[in-house]
């Protein structure tokens, strides 16, 4: 048998290692190109979907199953056709319709593409948010019409629209009014009422990491989990971070008081994403918020026990203290634009007559 020498076993090992290095980035390269260039459907034209080219982990398939970017490309698509008919478009006055204005601002935006450029996922692995920039040119005057499909030209040296995007999908808020048995059913901030008989609005103090709080004071929320079922979820997150059971049907949706007609029919589209619900921040995300009332009557006892009471789902992370504030006072009780906008719709549907 026929043994190597020592610089003959050096040199097969170098040649070894050098196939190996120069194999595996082609590897690498293959599998990071083969599923990074997509296409979604807007207005009736194909548009490229892509990742950023150093985010390899993106699945581009998986991005377009997550329900809030499918709302986001549906809406898009209605906003570029125009859709006159749209039910963010009408009004319960109409005065206020901008139908005739609005109806061919698509004809001066062109989405030349959407790139995603990171993904989080949840523990079990579902995707939980997207981010992601779509390029989009917007030109004016009368001339503006939008160019042939995959045709950029004319259009690139036009004004860019901010287009980075913070997918996650709605929430959902609750307004809980607690009054003690005995008080008037009707009772509320007015100077009829006494103190000890006053509404009390249920908060929930929870670390918020984001503004680099530990005991944050908000209404009770939570996220949607994808079927859209508002108001299930609203009670869901009530009785898991207050330990308030209360029936969806009792739940009244404050959000859609501004879009009701006199006739009482709700002029919004919980299927629209430009409808759906309130938006705290449409800059750069595409979060919006359903804010529901909630009335229970409780001993005075089951008051007490409540203040205090610690609730969430401790193995997803959640730490939350209930905290009762009079109704009168909630408006220095927290920094939560949430409670501020449904303390607001609130009193003007009471004073509407609409709750």
């Amino acid at each position: 048998m026929h043994r190597l020498s020592s610089e003959q076993l050096r040199l097969t090992h170098r040649h070894a290692l050098r196939l190996h290095l120069h194999l595996r980035p082609l590897n690498l390269h293959r599998h990071a190109m083969s599923p990074s260039h997509h296409t979604i459907t807007l207005n009736n034209k194909q548009v490229p979907l892509t990742r950023l080219p150093t985010a390899t982990h993106i699945d581009l398939e998986a991005v377009q199953q997550f329900q809030p970017f499918q709302a986001w490309t549906a809406a898009m698509s209605r906003e570029l056709a125009g859709d006159p008919e749209s039910s963010h478009r009408r009004s319960s006055s109409p005065s206020r319709g901008d139908a005739t204005t609005n109806a061919h601002v698509g004809d001066h935006v062109h989405v030349r593409g959407v790139e995603v450029t990171d993904v989080d996922t949840f523990g079990s692995g579902k995707i939980g948010f997207v981010k992601f920039r779509a390029d989009v040119v917007w030109k004016d005057g009368d001339d503006a019409h939008p160019p042939a499909a995959n045709a950029d030209d004319g259009w690139k040296k036009e004004a860019k629209i901010p287009g980075i995007v913070f997918a996650r999908g709605g929430a959902v808020a609750i307004l809980v009014l607690v009054r003690p048995e005995g008080s008037d059913k009707n009772n509320n901030s007015d100077d009829k009422t006494t103190e000890e008989d006053e509404e009390r609005v249920v908060l929930v103090l929870q670390p918020r990491i984001p503004i680099a709080s530990l005991s944050f004071a908000e209404l009770p929320a939570g996220m949607l989990d994808g079927d859209n079922k508002f108001a299930g979820t609203a009670a869901r997150e009530l009785e898991e971070e207050c330990g308030i059971r209360i029936h969806e049907d009792e739940l009244v949706d404050l959000s859609a008081l501004p879009y009701t007609s006199n006739s009482g029919n709700h002029i919004s589209d919980a299927d629209d994403l430009r409808t759906a619900g309130i938006f705290p921040s449409p800059g750069g995300s595409d979060e919006f918020i359903k804010i529901y009332l909630a009335r229970k009557t409780l001993s005075r006892d089951d008051i007490t026990r409540l203040e205090g009471r610690e609730g969430g789902l401790r193995a997803s992370g959640e730490r939350i203290t209930v905290r009762l504030v009079r109704l009168s006072e909630l408006w220095r009780a927290t920094r939560d634009m949430k409670a501020f906008v449904a303390l607001s719709l609130y009193e003007r549907g009471r004073r509407e007559g609409l709750v």
